[in-house]
């Protein structure tokens, strides 16, 4: 091959492996590339925009898998009636509904938060007593001159799990971030609730014996589940490899909120699919990622209720999420690793271990972060869940 067909014959392979590129995207999608309102919604001619976009700020609060289990049926424009999709559910490692209780709870905080800032007081009644009942909350907003909120902290919000750092967090950052119950009043609301002494904060150093019991715990929990097929086949069913998926349901886990950037998101997003979870060197991997995560961190957050009712899992989810809120401004990234809590062998030991009373409910890995990445999990558009 002579001089001038080599350089036409690679010319031709980039321009191949460009338009390869340009059909496969650039990169994983991404929350900014998918909005939540569309401006011709059906539902702005139902509740206006400001009611709108407070359901549409509610749903970038966390769940896990981000299955987004919430929905929310408009009685009235200003009567909601909020609870779960059973097929947004995660039977196999949270049977019972807690974790989707919990994450109602994240919904409601932040529902409360959004409706604030613009300019709404939200009141709500807990009417389900199961995670298995159809309506679970009843919430009503009113329009009120004496609320304010700055949302931009929800738009922000995102769960870290590179980069965190070994420093000890300080203790005025600690009592920042664990400290309230401000965070719940002062948005508007108008519920006394009962069970706001029912859930507690707890932080725990790497170093002291119940961090190394949360490390060991959460290690071995890991492994566990990766041996279940189960829980593996559940996972591969929430993560969405490709651009097509990501685009067609709008929940679950895509590469880049995974971590996966650069080459290694172009090849994932080719060659893996929803049974790739259960093969063995996806396993290995997930346990390596584990080991590396606890390498590097500071502490554990635990929040404990005084019981697993649907009030009290409700008012955890709560009270995570506005913390999670705090954290950025203080450049502390925070990780939930819930795998010990889903495990029965080691749920039944957690409290006792960490000397704390009550339920435990989140097991959160902790530390300082340099660079605070922009939130990337994508979200479903307001109408697929509120009718």
């Amino acid at each position: 091959m002579d001089r001038r067909s080599f350089i036409k014959n690679v010319a031709l392979t980039a321009s191949s492996f460009l338009v390869f590129l340009d059909m496969t995207g650039c990169g994983s999608i991404i929350r900014s590339d998918l909005g939540c309102i569309d401006k011709k919604d059906r539902l702005i001619n139902i509740l206006g925009f400001d009611k709108t976009d407070i359901l549409c700020q509610a749903s970038l609060a966390p769940s896990s898998h981000n299955v987004q289990p919430w929905t929310v049926k408009i009685t009235e424009p200003g009567k909601w009636m909020i609870g779960t999709e059973r097929a947004r559910w995660i039977p196999a490692v949270d049977p019972n509904g807690r974790e989707m209780m919990i994450s109602l709870g994240t919904f409601l905080q932040t529902l409360i938060i959004a409706a604030a800032g613009h300019g709404y007081k939200a009141t709500y009644k807990i009417i389900g007593s199961s995670p298995n009942d159809t309506d679970i909350i009843e919430l009503s907003l009113e329009k009120s001159n004496n609320v304010e909120a700055d949302f931009n902290s929800i738009k922000q919000r995102t769960t870290v799990r590179k980069g965190i750092e070994n420093t000890c967090i300080r203790q005025e950052d600690i009592k920042y971030i664990f400290s309230n119950e401000n965070g719940f009043y002062d948005a508007g609301e108008q519920v006394q609730n009962k069970t706001a002494q029912n859930t507690d904060y707890h932080y725990f150093t790497r170093q002291s014996a119940q961090g190394k019991f949360l490390e060991e715990g959460t290690l071995e929990a890991n492994k566990y589940q990766v041996k279940r097929d189960d829980v593996q086949k559940e996972l591969g069913k929430w993560i969405r490899w490709s651009h097509k998926d990501a685009k067609e349901y709008r929940t679950g886990l895509t590469p880049a909120s995974l971590d996966i950037t650069g080459l290694a998101d172009l090849f994932v997003r080719i060659f893996y699919n929803e049974n790739t979870s259960l093969s063995e060197s996806f396993r290995e991997k997930t346990i390596v990622n584990t080991i590396e995560q606890l390498a590097s961190y500071s502490g554990w957050i635990v929040i404990t209720t005084n019981s697993n009712s649907v009030e009290d899992l409700i008012f955890a989810g709560r009270k995570y999420q506005s913390m999670s809120l705090k954290v950025r401004g203080r450049n502390i990234a925070i990780h939930p690793m819930t795998q010990i809590i889903q495990e029965k062998n080691w749920n039944d030991k957690i409290a006792g271990e960490l000397g704390v009373d009550g339920n435990v409910q989140f097991v959160v890995r902790t530390g300082y972060v340099r660079n605070y990445p922009e939130p990337v999990s994508i979200r479903m558009p307001v109408d697929w869940f509120a009718s």
